[in-house]
């Protein structure tokens, strides 16, 4: 049986964890130094660090009272220019407005990343693999799965180039692994 949706797709990429699979998933989409990427006012910071990370600067939207994204907040952001990608947390497997956050993103040649760190395996309303819409996807498998270590980065376009460092296999992973053995 096929493995589920990112697993199952050859554009997706494990990692060490969820805040490296954010900075080399932004490095891969080759986005330019000093721009700003839109995140969530209400993270835990870990996607501000790896944004920081990767060069980038952070700028924030504001969230209704049901964790979603204020979209008119996030066009306003948008429409102020210099925003390079909108960084949409699930929170705990609810779905963020994907289709109007990818809308407001196309228009104003912004990337749309998903962040699925606690939805691993959740679908939207209609079925659709949350992380599947986007741009760049990432995931946090310590949090659903019973791992020590691990996450995993999914691209819409492959960047075999610009994610040459992801083939190693993570140390602390493989020791893990041997001393379960």
């Amino acid at each position: 049986a096929a493995l589920p949706f990112p697993f199952s797709n050859a554009n997706t990429h494990l990692t060490r964890n969820g805040r490296f699979a954010i900075r080399e998933g932004l490095r891969a989409l080759g986005l330019a130094k000093g721009s700003r990427v839109l995140l969530p006012a209400w993270h835990c910071g870990s996607e501000a660090d790896a944004v920081l990370a990767a060069g980038l600067r952070v700028a924030l939207y504001r969230l209704c009272p049901d964790l979603s994204a204020d979209l008119e907040d996030v066009q306003r952001q948008l429409a102020k220019g210099g925003i390079a990608a909108v960084y949409a947390i699930h929170y705990f497997g609810y779905g963020q407005p994907v289709s109007a956050l990818q809308d407001l993103a196309r228009t104003h040649g912004a990337a749309l990343i998903e962040d699925v760190a606690l939805g691993l395996f959740s679908c939207t309303a209609d079925g659709a693999p949350l992380g599947s819409r986007g741009d760049m996807s990432v995931f946090s498998l310590v949090k659903t799965l019973p791992l020590p270590d691990g996450g995993a980065l999914w691209l819409r376009a492959p960047q075999p180039r610009a994610l040459a460092r992801l083939h190693r296999a993570p140390l602390r992973a493989v020791l893990a692994g041997v001393k379960g053995v």
